[in-house]
């Protein structure tokens, strides 16, 4: 559950207003993040989570649920390999 607060938190941040965040919620239809709102929450998401994102692969996510799964593996390789 904290990986998605932060990630909900990142997302907020990119918006233009503050909203409840679900993990069903879409990205595009639900929360109307367009082309530019990814790329600045993706680039986000690399700094704080110190990972890289390949642009196709965050314009592929439909979910926020999708985004958060996508995190925790990128997120558990690198803590591995860094141990």
């Amino acid at each position: 559950m904290e990986l998605f607060n932060e990630v909900t938190s990142i997302i907020n941040r990119n918006m233009t207003q503050s909203i409840e965040i679900k993990p069903q919620d879409r990205l595009r239809d639900d929360l109307n993040i367009d082309s530019f709102d990814t790329m600045m929450i993706g680039c986000e998401l690399e700094d704080y989570f110190h990972i890289t994102i390949d642009p196709d692969e965050i314009k592929n996510l439909k979910v926020v649920q999708d985004l958060v799964n996508m995190l925790e593996m990128k997120v558990s390789v690198y803590q591995t390999a860094n141990v």
